[in-house]
């Protein structure tokens, strides 16, 4: 299962109407945040076979820079 942090609320919102992504669990910490899973959609929609056909947050953060 793949976790990811997600500030905007319209983003998640358009996530969970697109049915990309639903909310699985609960993080066991203070604040208790909501931990968020994709679906199968969401590897169809961007070309994947596997979540791990993802690039790492370090690409993301070359990519930003």
């Amino acid at each position: 299962m793949a976790r990811s942090l997600v500030k905007s609320p319209s983003e998640m919102k358009m996530r969970f109407r697109k049915k990309l992504i639903i909310a699985n669990d609960r993080k066991e910490t203070v604040g208790r945040m909501v931990l968020y899973e994709k679906l199968k959609d969401f590897l169809i929609q961007f070309g994947l076979k596997d979540l791990i056909e993802l690039p790492s947050i370090e690409d993301f953060e070359d990519i930003v820079q």
